[in-house]
């Protein structure tokens, strides 16, 4: 009987939360706005009148939604476009870090907390939200473009750097000190998966794709294959530090450089656009509280 209850409760969240993105996305239509304004507007809404619950099991199936994104972003990407922009985006990546941090902790300490709060507040709004610039860049048709892939290149620098910023910070709030081991070894791995990522993984996957396309056979092994890919990349990448959209992305890069990219392009987005990343921009909106944000005042409208 409670397991009939979960499942109930389970599928009329999910209902309403299908119905809610399917209304965001009428509405931004009507309005000429992106997609993921209204989906996550109506979160905003559904989330506020407490209309459902966010349970643990829909955030993960959000998170599945986040991934198939990236993924997707991945697979769109020209490589050489991107490993030609490689020091743009470093400039770009860090330009997007320092500035925030350095402002978020200004007006922190100016607000009179202390400097630990400051670094912490800081550091967060260097965590920029790459689903977010992903989704307007695909419904833009600019994932492609040399500002896509410029974007995209920062972002993953973005989530390096985040993460050494994060080890740093909590390292001071745990001992008063900079763990300056793990910092290194956090930057080390995340460096050597990235380079051999998109070195000698992809020449790898390039000639196994020309061995086994045919043995694969269908569309659906193809697309299993490839979910099993990102899921892979995925979990590597956050074993080492990073954030498993990060490893999502890579390993979309990594595919769409073999012969399975044509078969996954066409439909890992469509797959995606239609389920999961709607329901992840939807609970995204629901988690916003109106009431705790209005409680923190002039401090929050600063930030």
């Amino acid at each position: 009987m409670y397991i009939i209850q979960r499942i109930k409760m389970f599928t009329t969240n999910l209902l309403i939360v299908l119905i809610g993105a399917l209304l965001g996305r009428i509405l931004s239509k009507k309005l000429k706005q992106p997609s993921i304004l209204g989906e996550l507007f109506i979160g905003m809404i559904i989330g506020n009148i407490d209309i459902i619950t966010l349970t643990d099991t829909m955030k993960d199936i959000a998170d599945i939604g986040i991934l198939f994104l990236l993924f997707s972003a991945g697979l769109a990407i020209n490589f050489d476009e991107f490993r030609r922009l490689g020091k743009s985006s470093t400039i770009v990546a860090f330009s997007g870090v320092v500035l925030p941090f350095l402002l978020g902790y200004s007006v922190t300490i100016l607000f009179g907390f202390s400097k630990l709060i400051s670094l912490f507040v800081g550091v967060s709004l260097i965590a920029t939200s790459v689903g977010v610039k992903t989704e307007i860049l695909s419904e833009l048709k600019m994932i492609e473009t040399r500002l896509g892939t410029l974007i995209m290149g920062a972002a993953v620098i973005d989530d390096v750097i985040g993460i050494i910023a994060v080890s740093i910070v909590v390292g001071i709030a745990a001992s008063g000190a900079i763990l300056i081991e793990e910092v290194l070894l956090t930057l080390f791995l995340s460096v050597i998966f990235l380079i051999l990522s998109l070195t000698l993984v992809i020449k790898l996957f390039k000639k196994l794709s020309e061995r086994f396309m045919f043995k694969i056979g269908n569309i659906e092994n193809i697309l299993l294959f490839g979910f099993i890919i990102a899921l892979v990349f995925a979990v590597t990448a956050e074993n080492i530090g990073l954030s498993i959209i990060t490893g999502a992305f890579i390993a979309g890069l990594i595919l769409g450089q073999t012969h399975f990219v044509r078969v996954l392009s066409e439909h890992v987005s469509i797959f995606g656009e239609s389920l999961f990343i709607p329901i992840f921009f939807v609970t995204m909106g629901m988690q916003f509280n109106v009431y705790s944000f209005k409680s923190v005042g002039v401090f929050a409208v600063v930030l």
